[in-house]
């Protein structure tokens, strides 16, 4: 019975990280950067702990997903310096 709770928890745990990767992703998507970032942070400080492998992926997606936002970030303003 403990590993079923244990294993109840776990798949509860994974949902959660999920919607809130999910949270992040739409509003990446809408364009609010701010909240976007905020949130693949709340997924990351969390999660980033659990063993659980289901969960270690949806931190490993929020983690890839700040880089990429801080490397379009980069590419922008180094775009921006080149037309000045």
């Amino acid at each position: 019975m403990t590993e079923t709770i244990a294993n109840n928890e776990a798949r509860l745990r994974a949902q959660f990280a999920q919607a809130m990767l999910g949270k992040a992703v739409v509003l990446d998507r809408m364009g609010k950067t701010d909240e976007a970032r905020a949130a693949y942070d709340a997924v990351i400080q969390r999660f980033r702990s659990d063993p659980e492998p289901r969960i270690r992926q949806q931190v490993t997606e929020a983690l890839y997903a700040l880089y990429l936002m801080q490397r379009q970030e980069s590419e922008s303003a180094g775009l921006v310096t080149l037309t000045k």
